[in-house]
């Protein structure tokens, strides 16, 4: 008996997701023979680096995670409408927090040996001062701080879901919304309006010398961002 139509995957949307992360894999692996890339970034370097990777890695970097997190929110929406509020919290827990919560361990544990490891080889087999950035980076998500992200948008997007449902309970103001944002979906302003988001996280790239630790994702480890001294949007935006 086939699945009803409203629980079939939408499997383009997930190869385009799958490639957005695969894409990953290009963009780090091309790091390393990026010329100028400080070591507090990549600590490591190959000896045959050209200007192309760089334009690579500019362009990967411009939209695979942006791709991924539209994409991630759209199916989200369809899961949450199809198994509930409940469902969808044990759904995610079991399919974003528990990976997040085993992984990690993992994750840090090989890099960091990896990356000491590398550090000694290339100072002789002596292990030279950890930078200071290094150090202060403290214990963070590395590559895994992704799912942490999605679990924040999970709970703010439930959150301002549930305050509209409460002050707006005939859905007027929403439904007012979901047409405003259709028509501009159907304008060329489309592109923009996709964009805006993203400009505005960026836009905190001004705020002066805590622009640097802006640009992070507020997880644990990456906890510099608190030194920014511009407006609270640029910290809404970090995380």
């Amino acid at each position: 008996m086939s699945a009803p139509p409203d629980a079939e995957r939408l499997h383009a949307l997930d190869a385009v997701r799958a490639g957005a992360l695969l894409l990953g894999i290009v963009l780090h692996g091309a790091l390393s023979f990026v010329p100028l890339v400080p070591d507090v970034l990549w600590p490591v370097h190959d000896v045959s680096q050209h200007w192309a990777m760089g334009v690579l890695v500019y362009v990967i970097h411009v939209f695979r995670m942006s791709v991924f997190f539209l994409i991630a929110g759209l199916l989200s929406r369809a899961l949450f409408h199809r198994l509930g509020p409940r469902a969808f919290w044990r759904n995610r827990a079991r399919r974003i927090a528990l990976p997040l919560v085993l992984a990690w361990p993992l994750c840090f544990g090989l890099l960091a040996a990896v990356a000491l490891w590398n550090l000694a080889e290339t100072h002789g087999g002596t292990l030279p001062p950890i930078p200071e950035e290094t150090l202060d980076a403290g214990l963070n998500f590395l590559h895994l701080w992704f799912l942490y992200i999605l679990l924040w948008l999970y709970a703010i997007a439930w959150g301002v879901r549930a305050v509209m449902r409460a002050l707006d309970r005939r859905g007027r103001v929403m439904q007012a919304l979901d047409r405003l944002l259709r028509a501009l979906l159907a304008t060329p302003l489309r592109s923009l309006a996709l964009a805006l988001p993203i400009a505005l996280a960026l836009g905190c790239s001004r705020c002066g010398t805590g622009a640097a630790a802006c640009r992070r994702p507020a997880t644990p480890g990456y906890h510099r961002w608190r030194r920014c001294s511009c407006t609270p949007s640029c910290s809404a935006s970090a995380g």
